[in-house]
């Protein structure tokens, strides 16, 4: 189409796209920049979670709850 490739058809409509949202750019990005922080926060908690150390600690830490009497 017109001697233009794949890449310049992409380049082209993603400079339509920016000059298009203009003026919602910035609330854009706000949003894109809130979901990866909360992708990473989501990441970090399962990786916590994943981790066997982690398993190991609880565990102690619920046997030690067991254990000791709870005074009011």
């Amino acid at each position: 189409m017109f001697g233009l490739g794949a890449t310049e058809l992409l380049l082209i409509a993603v400079v339509v796209l920016v000059l298009l949202m203009m003026g919602k750019l910035p609330d854009v990005a706000r949003k894109a920049g809130g979901a990866y922080r909360t992708y990473r926060q989501v990441e970090r908690d399962v990786h916590k979670a994943a981790d066997p150390r982690t398993w190991i600690d609880a565990a102690v830490e619920d046997d030690d709850d067991t254990k000791s009497p709870k005074h009011d």
